[in-house]
């Protein structure tokens, strides 16, 4: 699982994310979970298996005729089952869920959309245009207002991190740390800044296993 904020508009988007990998609920490695395709004008973001998504972006690079969101949304429910039935058939105790976000312009389109693909809904594309500001993962019951500054996204992560590790052992909550990682998605360019760094960053380093040379 991983932390995301989406913020979205007609004319952009801005994807926050932390970079902590875990398995078993403990740090492995540090990945990126929202990926710029700039040859699409689009992102690419993953929550829940981590695998899922590094295999999805290479798909997406090794496929002829992909050109913009929406050739890539034509492809995407097959090839994204066809990717979790092969992880779920070789691993045993694979991650209960997975969804990939894509952030993007139609080719001729200055109108931004979204696509949300869900294992538990089959991978059946969800398609938004318009506003909206998320934040994952919460319990549903999790105030929380629209971030006027990036200082106030900063809070607002420390806040989710923090509520998060309170339920590790309890049947809900997944590990969120790394760095904070802001990805501002416009048509024709994409930019991608590092905003903060979590506190355990060091413990985290501490806890994976060690490079293998």
């Amino acid at each position: 699982m991983s932390l995301l904020f989406t913020d979205q508009t007609d004319e952009w988007a801005l994807l926050v994310a932390d970079t902590v990998v875990t398995l078993e609920d403990k740090p492995y490695m540090f990945g990126s979970k929202v990926t710029a395709l700039p040859h699409l004008n689009m992102t690419v973001s993953t929550l829940g298996s981590h695998l899922v998504g590094m295999s999805w972006r290479n798909v997406i690079d090794t496929t002829p005729g992909l050109v913009d969101i929406e050739t890539v949304n034509e492809v995407a429910p097959g090839q994204l089952r066809r990717l979790w039935d092969e992880y779920n058939a070789a691993y045993e105790q694979f991650p209960m869920t997975s969804t990939v976000y894509h952030h993007g312009f139609p080719a001729g389109s200055n109108k931004i959309v979204s696509y949300a693909y869900r294992s538990t809904n089959d991978f059946e594309p969800e398609r938004f245009e318009g506003s909206q500001f998320t934040v994952k993962p919460v319990l549903p019951d999790f105030q929380y207002q629209r971030p006027q500054s990036q200082q106030e996204v900063i809070d607002l992560a420390i806040r989710v991190r923090d509520m998060n590790h309170e339920q590790l052992g309890h049947g809900w909550g997944v590990r969120i740390g790394g760095d904070l990682i802001a990805t501002m998605v416009q048509n024709g360019h994409i930019e991608t800044a590092l905003w903060h760094r979590f506190d355990d960053y060091d413990e985290s380093v501490a806890a994976m296993p060690r490079p293998m040379g």
